[in-house]
């Protein structure tokens, strides 16, 4: 067993090497492959977790230094080890789990075993229900256990990290983290862009940015999501609504982008909110709810760690940033265009409002529907590229150029594109 523990050490070590240049792959080598090896031992022999501690040691000593960019503390070594759903990045304690998981899977087996032991030929007297339950007793316990962990981090770590771990325990905002690094999707970061994706994640400064923005601020990581100079907001918004047309384009008819609205002619109809002759939504499209009505989606992506929120809950700032959309085109959908609306409200974390859930999950409906694939991973592939389009976005924001670029002094349009001047005929004199 000691020499098992060795050869796992060497090559978690080959794997720290690879993670400098490519910690996304790295990563995913060690949550969706490596840590299996050692997990079904566990499993399976009792009282081995002392062997675990040269791995444990070389996790947070080499492999997560050449993940993050940055040596950690054991109190972000805890953090690190929860499952990417509570806050962490799914690098599991070996040291911890050992004892747990064979605790768990003698429990959940000890039916079959017995039946192995008086050789038994058939699975007949094999209560499925019972072991069903006994694992969904470990899950629930599991769970429970994880929050009281979460919980006890939360006294520890310092406000701003605290803070973090509340946003990325949203459903859907860690999906970045366990997808598979597939460039065809555009799901493959370069090492700069995960470091600063997971800094981004825990609140941490991003190393290597200017001191100061080019509107003059004093740059942070709030103002670098919420400055608009470069149109990079504009750019994140534009991703995320392309992204939900193009999901409707397969579910619906008659999807538009940025489709105007009926202009309004009687004064009766002016009521509080957007009454501009062309008003225009983000995206509407027909036949999501019923057959012929047509649905109206307007888009906002906002920063929950911006300053002027700092008073309120996650849950108060999507009611405030949907009912602020409602008042704009509520009335005007539903009297004028005799439509429904839903505002699409996102975090830059990756998080979804409670409206915007709902839409999303009757587009992931319709579509199970028609592909006859799982609704859950439908639900996931939609959650995962969203995620992709808000990250990718605010990396840009982040390390995008928001300057003056050096102007020519020849305009372009004087420039004759034709290098090779034509022969010109002279007549003689």
């Amino acid at each position: 067993m000691k020499n098992k523990v060795e050869k796992w050490v060497k090559d978690l070590e080959l794997l720290s090497e690879l993670a400098i240049e490519e910690p996304q792959c790295a990563l995913s080598a060690f949550s969706k492959a490596l840590c299996h090896r050692w997990a079904y031992v566990q499993r399976t022999i009792p009282d081995i977790k002392d062997l675990f501690v040269p791995l444990e040691r070389c996790i947070q000593e080499k492999f997560i230094p050449a993940l993050v960019g940055r040596r950690v503390s054991p109190l972000y070594r805890r953090m690190f080890a929860l499952p990417v759903r509570y806050g962490g990045l799914g690098i599991v304690n070996p040291v911890e789990a050992a004892d747990r998981d064979f605790q768990m899977s003698v429990n959940v087996t000890e039916d079959l075993a017995d039946l192995i032991f008086n050789q038994e030929t058939s699975l007949k007297k094999l209560d499925k229900e019972k072991v069903d339950a006994k694992l969904q007793a470990h899950k629930l316990a599991k769970d429970k256990k994880l929050k009281e962990e979460v919980e006890d981090l939360k006294t520890k770590l310092d406000e701003s990290t605290k803070e973090s771990l509340e946003l990325i325990q949203e459903q859907g905002s860690g999906a970045w983290l366990t997808a598979l690094p597939l460039r065809s999707l555009g799901y493959s970061y370069n090492k700069v862009e995960f470091k600063d994706c997971v800094h981004l994640r825990y609140g941490w400064e991003i190393p290597g940015t200017p001191t100061f923005c080019a509107c003059k601020e004093r740059n942070s990581l709030n103002h670098m999501q919420n400055c608009k100079r470069g149109g990079y907001t504009q750019f994140r918004h534009d991703n995320v609504r392309n992204s939900i047309a193009e999901y409707l384009r397969e579910v619906t008819k008659d999807v538009r982008i940025e489709p105007a609205l009926i202009p309004i002619e009687s004064s009766r109809y002016q009521q509080k909110g957007n009454n501009a002759d062309k008003a225009r939504l983000d995206v509407s499209c027909r036949g999501l709810w019923s057959t012929f009505e047509v649905t109206y989606g307007d888009v906002r992506i906002f920063n929950p760690r911006s300053d002027s929120y700092k008073d309120k809950t996650l849950p108060q700032l999507y009611k405030l940033h949907e009912n602020e959309k409602k008042r704009q085109y509520m009335n005007r959908v539903l009297q004028v265009e005799k439509g429904s609306f839903t505002p699409l409200v996102f975090t830059t974390t990756g998080g979804m409002a409670p409206e915007s859930t709902r839409f999303i999950k009757r587009i992931a409906e319709k579509l199970s529907q028609k592909t006859k694939e799982s609704y859950s991973r439908i639900m996931n592939n939609i959650r995962t590229r969203l995620s992709f389009d808000i990250m990718r976005s605010v990396l840009v924001a982040i390390r995008g150029s928001r300057g003056k670029t050096n102007e020519r002094t020849d305009p372009l349009s004087s420039v004759s594109f034709n290098l090779v001047p034509e022969a010109r005929s002279y007549e003689m004199p």
